[in-house]
């Protein structure tokens, strides 16, 4: 197998840099026609996509005496396709990465569901993700400011890229190695530390949203509070402003009584 991969993009820091590593490791697990296979699975483009590819899964999965499952995990390829609406506007050093993101994800429940009963059970891990998903309503506004949060939704989808790659693998390996890690540790077993990964990161994303919520609540008080002294500011400057203007309408009146006093006499 090979394993010398380009990487996804030139190098970058920022929040998305730890979700084009984890694309990079997937890629290092696959040979060359996989990698082009991954390369033609293209971006996501809406809902519907979701509901197309959760519809095919479970076709060909009960072409192989398998049940309709996929739709299980719905809500989680939902909340991916959601995430990569706003890290396709914001990642600007590597604009596909969502697509990417969204093609290792695909790849990998593609690849399981040759196999009925680790993809029912690869489906089952996935439902439990459920839960652990962020809302797309959320943090949809929150994300463009705050940085944490990117770091915190980028860290949270590049963990569910690092299970899907350990799926991957695990399908992979010869029988002989099945077997005997089979023998030693269930499913469950082998994945708990990417479940436990998940759930300690989807508290961090819940944490970053509520932290990005109270910066937001006090800009605006701030923002409240100067346009109040601005108000304020401006409200003296017009009341210092009108006894003068008074001042000269009563000169003005009384000129211009003596001067009708004048032309009448």
């Amino acid at each position: 197998m090979e394993v010398t991969v380009p990487s996804t993009a030139e190098p970058s820091v920022g929040p998305q840099k730890v979700l084009e590593d984890a694309v990079d490791g997937f890629h290092s697990i696959l040979t060359r026609e996989q990698r082009d296979r991954l390369e033609r699975i293209g971006a996501i483009r809406d809902a519907e996509t979701v509901i197309i590819f959760t519809a095919q899964l479970d076709r060909e999965n009960q072409l192989r005496k398998g049940r309709g499952i996929a739709s299980r995990f719905i809500s989680v390829l939902q909340s991916i396709q959601a995430f990569s609406t706003v890290v396709d506007t914001f990642v600007s050093a590597n604009p596909r990465i969502a697509a990417l993101v969204w093609g290792s994800i695909k790849f990998a429940m593609l690849v399981a569901v040759n196999y009925t009963s680790y993809f029912e059970a690869l489906s089952s891990l996935f439902m439990s993700f459920s839960s652990y998903c962020p809302r797309f309503a959320e943090y949809q506004a929150l994300y463009p400011a705050s940085t944490r949060l990117q770091k915190a939704l980028c860290d949270f989808h590049a963990s569910i890229v690092r299970c899907c790659k350990h799926a991957v693998e695990a399908i992979q390996r010869p029988w002989q190695k099945q077997l005997a890690n089979a023998f030693w540790q269930s499913f469950d077993q082998e994945f708990r530390p990417y479940t436990n990964e998940i759930q300690s990161l989807a508290k961090q994303v819940t944490h970053e949203i509520e932290f990005a919520k109270v910066l937001v609540e006090r800009q605006e008080q701030k923002l409240q509070e100067m346009e109040r002294a601005a108000a304020s500011k401006q409200r003296s400057r017009f009341q210092r402003f009108i006894p003068a203007v008074e001042t000269e309408l009563d000169t003005i009146k009384k000129l211009q009584l003596q001067q009708s006093t004048r032309r009448s006499s």
